[in-house]
């Protein structure tokens, strides 16, 4: 659920997903919470069933998501280049002084 969820989002299509474990079962979890929408991450099968049956008979929140999608995801933490780059630097910057010391 990596690239095919978030451009699910993007074109205005609701998804539901089961966090998992592993970074692989939690990139779903990571970009409907970046979008504001945490309330579709299920935290079991019966969960998931459940927000997946909720979400199918609610036609009018449906056409609400389908509508506000592109532009919350835009607005997301996961698009805004300029803060994922300075947090890049930090870190970088982080392991080098990091390296440094343990190399002095």
């Amino acid at each position: 659920g990596a690239t095919t969820t978030y451009e699910a989002l993007s074109c205005g299509v609701p998804v539901v997903t089961l966090a998992g474990r592993s970074f692989v079962g939690r990139v779903g979890a990571s970009h409907l919470t970046a979008a504001g929408l945490a309330q579709l991450i299920a935290a079991d099968e019966g969960g998931y069933v459940r927000l997946a049956a909720a979400l199918a008979s609610d036609s009018e929140g449906r056409r609400q998501l389908r509508h506000t999608l592109p532009a919350r995801l835009a607005a997301s933490p996961h698009c805004d280049a300029p803060a994922f780059a300075r947090s890049l630097e930090a870190a970088l910057r982080a392991m080098w002084q990091k390296w440094c010391q343990a190399n002095s």
